[in-house]
């Protein structure tokens, strides 16, 4: 069984990557305020998804690693923002009813 350490360091690889590919679009985009992308994520409670749970829970607390999630509407809805407090995009949780 892998240690919590490893998914911890797996979520900001991931975390880090994200921020990067989108700091990357909103760099190239000369309305990028009016062009934030929209991600829909459906997810279900199972250690895959452990890491995304951490990382709206803990929300502006991860800010010293460059990025973080926002809340919009708790539990549902978030931005993703880099380290300057720039939204990168809006994600959609979704919860599917029965797995």
């Amino acid at each position: 069984m892998k240690s919590r350490h490893f998914y911890c360091k797996r979520f900001f690889f991931l975390l880090a990557a994200a921020a990067m590919f989108f700091s990357a679009a909103y760099a190239a985009s000369t309305h990028a305020s009016e062009n934030i992308p929209s991600i829909q994520m459906s997810y279900i409670f199972t250690t895959h998804h452990t890491p995304l749970m951490v990382a709206a829970a803990l929300g502006e607390e991860l800010k010293p690693s460059g990025a973080y999630l926002a809340p919009m509407v708790p539990k549902q809805k978030y931005q993703l923002m880099n380290a300057q407090g720039s939204p990168m995009a809006v994600i959609n949780l979704i919860v599917p009813k029965r797995v």
